[in-house]
């Protein structure tokens, strides 16, 4: 008990006899001690967290790698099997979502600009390759860094939003805006011109992900009517939301 009250206050002014010797011995040598075995302890219990630390991100490499050449084999197999254009582009989606995943793992934060870009990119990719016009417009008024979970998020709420209008949406055109203000206040937005959403898809799970995930950005996911009819999902985050999801 003297020991872990030395343990925990170190300062106590007491004196502790030796048992050996039944000599009086300053505090100040119990208080070194004390002190010099609070630091081991804290030293052993960073190693043991860093050592749980590395033990579960190996164990998430090797299932990560062990879904890109399993089931990445086998999606591989279905792009070149498939029957028609809709299968193969569908086995396409698949296998591109399953790599970004596996990318994900080891993931570097991303310059709002680069973000932008490469989403850009891939919305215009895809809806050409679906029949489909695009307009893309980008404005960053200042170069924010995303953390990689943050980039993550935003790729996989674009992406989806892209699949819906591709997949339910009977739409002829596509629009892709990613708006970064001056304060930081990011608005990104995806909209098409078919038919818009149902009252399924509206309560499928697709939606009720994204709006998850902008949840954990701190942001907040709006599905309204487009200009052009149709249908948009606009992600929006302030700049206090960037800087507390950043910070999380």
């Amino acid at each position: 008990q003297e020991a872990a009250r030395l343990l925990e206050d170190p300062e106590m002014e007491a004196r502790h006899v030796h048992k050996d010797h039944q000599a009086a011995l300053p505090i100040s040598l119990y208080t070194a001690y004390a002190r010099g075995a609070r630091a081991d302890l804290g030293r052993y219990a960073e190693q043991r967290q860093l050592e749980l630390a590395k033990a579960a991100g190996d164990e998430r490499e090797r299932i990560y790698r062990d879904l890109h050449d399993d089931v990445g084999a086998r999606l591989l197999s279905l792009v070149y099997a498939a029957p028609d254009d809709a299968s193969k582009s569908l086995a396409r989606d698949a296998l591109r979502q399953l790599r970004e995943l596996v990318a994900h793992s080891g993931a570097e934060p991303s310059l709002a600009s680069e973000l932008a870009e490469r989403l850009g990119s891939e919305t215009e990719e895809r809806a050409r390759a679906a029949g489909l016009d695009c307009r893309r417009e980008t404005m960053v008024g200042v170069d924010l860094e995303l953390n990689a979970v943050e980039a993550w998020h935003v790729t996989r709420i674009v992406r989806e939003a892209v699949s819906n209008a591709l997949r339910h949406g009977e739409a002829n055109a596509l629009r892709f805006r990613f708006v970064v203000a001056a304060d930081g206040a990011i608005d990104v937005r995806v909209a098409d011109d078919g038919r818009g959403l149902d009252d399924a898809s509206r309560a499928g799970r697709g939606l009720r992900n994204m709006r998850e995930r902008a949840r954990e950005l701190g942001g907040t996911l709006e599905v309204t009517e487009g200009d052009a009819g149709g249908c948009e999902v606009r992600l929006r985050m302030g700049a206090q939301d960037v800087a507390a999801a950043a910070g999380g």
